[in-house]
Formats: structure tokens, sequence, C-alpha cells
């Protein structure tokens, strides 16, 4: 049984150390072509969810990159960009290494000024400076790097945006259930009910993700996330804190919730009274354990 949770996200809206960014960009070579790939607009997640959200919203987030990619290998292409579920994986024809440059001087945005594109990028992508084919970057600017001579690169570090449970599987589960106060009613004198009723209600689903440690996997693959972003690290940058943060920025950005154990690829939002992280502690203050209850409005399943 597994459990992870992708969060979507706006392009345009994108906020790395507490500011803005604004694109994703990369300046990529393989000697034959070069040049820079960037995306400045859209809404993505690592999994398409756009099957629930609409026509081109919240679409696959790789296959946006690699068809940018491919705008600028035009010789002989770019191979695959592809989403496991807590890595990314990069990877060209065998026969040619390339060059994927993230620093903030390779993406420019405007002549002469570098920008936070490409760390971005390497954020979501999972890239930092302790990947074997980096070089740059360094604790404090983990992300300004660049990756060089394979062929194929794979996460080091979690995606932003990526959060797997320590327990995989979620607990007091309400299934779907209908928002109260759709309907309304009134009493005549002589005992007469009218009724009064929306044509739909929101469909709501609970849960209460359990015993989730403060502390960090040391790999990156592992299950477990961080609560508390005081306790994010190099190999788990991003935490349920993050993810509550993160929501707020779209007003409530749609989440992906793929459950083996119910057998279900869902996509939620957080409803108003669920927009504010309020772990509860899984036993005595001295355990480094935790309950994290999510409140959402259910918007479909794949």
């Amino acid at each position: 049984m597994s459990v992870r949770y992708e969060w979507g996200f706006d392009v345009a809206q994108l906020v790395l150390d507490g500011a803005a960014v604004g694109s994703l960009a990369a300046y990529i070579n393989d000697a034959t072509d070069a040049g820079l790939g960037e995306l400045t607009s859209g809404t993505h997640c690592h999994t398409d969810i756009s099957g629930v959200m609409g026509s081109g919203e919240f679409t696959s987030f790789p296959d946006a990159l690699e068809a940018e990619f491919d705008t600028i290998f035009t010789t002989y292409g770019f191979d695959e960009v592809s989403f496991d579920g807590s890595s990314y994986t990069l990877t060209y024809d065998a026969s040619f290494t390339y060059t994927i440059d993230f620093r903030d001087a390779a993406t420019p945005n405007g002549v002469g000024s570098g920008s936070d594109a490409g760390k971005m990028l390497a954020a979501i992508l999972g890239f930092d400076y302790n990947h074997a084919s980096a070089t740059g970057g360094s604790a404090s600017d983990p992300y300004n790097i660049q990756l060089s001579g394979a062929t194929t690169y794979t996460s080091n570090v979690r995606p932003y945006f990526a959060i797997l449970p320590a327990i995989t599987g979620r607990s007091n589960m309400s299934d779907e259930y209908e928002e109260e106060g759709g309907v309304s009613e009134a009493v005549a004198d002589d005992g007469t009910a009218y009724h009064v009723a929306k044509d739909g209600l929101a469909i709501y689903s609970d849960w209460t993700q359990m015993g989730e440690t403060n502390t960090a996997p040391t790999t990156h693959t592992d299950d477990g996330t961080p609560v508390f972003k005081r306790s994010a690290t190099t190999e788990i940058p991003w935490t349920y804190q993050h993810a509550w943060e993160h929501s707020r920025t779209l007003g409530a950005a749609p989440f992906l919730v793929v459950d083996s154990g119910t057998a279900e690829s869902a996509v939620h939002r957080f409803r108003s009274d669920g927009s504010s992280l309020k772990p509860t502690r899984f036993g005595g203050q001295d355990i480094d354990l935790w309950n994290v209850p999510f409140k959402t409005r259910l918007l479909g399943r794949l």
C-alpha cells in the first residue's frame, strides 16, 4: 500500500525562498543545438490532472518540459522527461551527453539580468548541488547548479510539490459526503413543509495522515515528510507546512492523492476550514509524531 500527494502549480505565480519567480528556464546544450528552454505560463502538476480540472488546466509538467526542450534540440530531439512519484529522470539519446544549466546567470529574464527561473526549475525536478553531475551551488544556494557529462539525470533530492507520507495509508477516512446547508426548509401554519435546494451540492472528503514524523528520511525516495518548515532538509526540502502555504497562493491549489490502498487517484482542494495547517500530537510532547488533518472538497477522480 502507498500514498503520495502532488500539488498543482501556476508557473506565473511560483515563489522560491519568499521571492516571486514568474517563469521556469534552463539553458541546454548537446554540442549541436543549444538555447534557453523556458516556460512562462501554464498550470501543471507532476501528474496530469486536466481530466478533472478541465482541458489545458494543470497538465503534465513532464510533458510540458519535454516539449519545450524539443524546441531547442531540433537536430536529434530530446528523449524523455519522466516522473515516477518520487524522482524525475531526464533522458537524452544514449550516444550523446548534454548539459542543463539552471544557474541564475544562465537563465536571464531580460538582457543581462539573472533570475531564479532556473533554480526554481531545479527545485521542481529535484536536482541540487549534491548531485553527482552537478557543479556550482552551495548549502545556502543549493539549486544554482549546472548538470553535465551524462546522458541521463535523475533527481537526487525530493522534487518540490510532492509529499510521501511516513505511513502509507490514510486514517479516519470519511469517504465522500455532501456539504451541509444546501437545503432550506420552511413550515407553514398547517404543518406543510416546503424545501428549497441547490441544483448540486459540493462533495467533501476528510481524512487524517497519522503518525507523521517531523524528522526527514535520509533518502528522498523513502517514505516520510517533515511536518514543519523548520525541519526541512536538503534531501526533503518541501514539507507539509510548505504544502499548505502553497495551496493558499492559488486561493486553493488542487492536489492529487494517489492511494493504492483505496485504488484511488483523486483530485482535491482544501476547504476554507482546512486551509490552515493544524497538526496534532500523536503522543506526548517528547514524541516526534504528528497527525495531519485533511479537510477537502473532492473535485473528481482520474
